[in-house]
């Protein structure tokens, strides 16, 4: 008889995205792309080289996207100043586990968060246009790259012309492996 065992990593996203308005992410609808969970297993059990991001960009979306989305199939928002926000990889831009802004994690809580705000375009100036969650992706174009994360947003925001570029602030983008 053989004995199975499974290793579940479940990934908890918070943040806050200023737009006139703070929205918290909710965990249950969150989770690693097929694409990231693929590479890092691959990485870690099969020795398959796996160069990591350079580039991390968020996405709004207007649909909760799935494991198996990318960057051409996310329902991303249109509206006129929208660009994805990017604060690429780094131990200056993102807090380790510890908290620690150099060097490897050495802490324990499973938790980095951005140590930078992130600025997702410019003032709309078209609109609105409904956001019900995010996505953090590999590349800074509009409907290209690979997902990593993704995370449904507790409520949906609303963004109007004249309203400010929404923004995560410092601390507010949470990823939590568990």
């Amino acid at each position: 008889m053989k004995t199975q065992i499974k290793l579940i990593c479940r990934v908890l996203f918070s943040v806050a995205l200023l737009a006139c308005a703070v929205i918290p992410i909710s965990s249950p609808a969150a989770g690693l792309s097929n694409y990231f969970n693929n590479k890092v297993l691959d990485y870690v059990y099969r020795g398959q080289t796996f160069t990591a991001p350079t580039v991390a960009c968020v996405a709004l979306t207007t649909s909760t996207p799935t494991a198996a989305s990318t960057g051409a199939t996310i329902s991303e928002a249109s509206y006129t100043g929208y660009a994805r926000g990017q604060l690429n990889p780094s131990a200056s831009n993102w807090s380790g586990t510890g908290g620690e802004t150099s060097g490897a994690s050495t802490g324990t809580t499973g938790t980095v968060k951005n140590n930078v705000a992130i600025t997702i375009g410019s003032a709309p100036s078209s609109g609105p246009t409904t956001v019900t969650s995010f996505a953090i992706l590999d590349s800074c174009t509009v409907g290209a790259g690979n997902v990593l994360a993704f995370a449904a947003l507790t409520a949906n925001k609303t963004i109007n012309s004249g309203d400010s570029a929404p923004v995560f602030a410092i601390n507010a983008l949470t990823v939590h492996l568990q």
